[in-house]
């Protein structure tokens, strides 16, 4: 059986002017997202990247997303300035990530890890936690508080 079903994750700018969204390209199990930006006067989209989705604004206007995401998860979790230039990789280290959530501070970044973990990875110096913790899309609540199922 094909799943052709897909969604549209976005996130507005910091500055209120532009809108971050996914959308895919093909169809299928291997369906591929890319990252769009439009203003939000209505004014054409932008393609920002290919093969990245599930993407969140940071406070600084930095984009957080998932590198070639399959099946809502991806082997990396990287951050670009938000026109979509200076790319590095947050994390990757094997395994799989989902979900990527900003600290309301822009400091950190928590994720889905292989299965249900929670990590968190400091953006200024890539050192990352995994929590004895799980949440489908862990939600931060303040800058050094988040909401965990266990």
């Amino acid at each position: 059986m094909r799943n052709d079903s897909w969604f549209i994750r976005s996130d507005i700018s910091p500055d209120g002017k532009t809108v971050l969204f996914h959308l895919p390209r093909g169809r299928g199990v291997n369906t591929e997202w890319d990252l769009w930006t439009a203003p939000l006067t209505g004014v054409d989209a932008t393609l920002l990247r290919e093969n990245a989705g599930f993407a969140r604004y940071a406070p600084d206007g930095s984009i957080v997303f998932l590198d070639q995401p399959q099946n809502f998860v991806s082997s990396g979790i990287s951050i670009m300035d938000g026109d979509g230039t200076n790319v590095r990789k947050l994390v990757g280290r094997g395994g799989t990530y989902s979900w990527p959530q900003v600290s309301p501070d822009g400091t950190m970044v928590a994720y889905r890890e292989s299965g249900l973990d929670v990590g968190i990875v400091n953006i200024a110096t890539g050192e990352f936690t995994i929590l004895n913790a799980s949440s489908e899309e862990p939600p931060w609540y303040g800058n050094d508080t988040l909401i965990v199922d266990r």
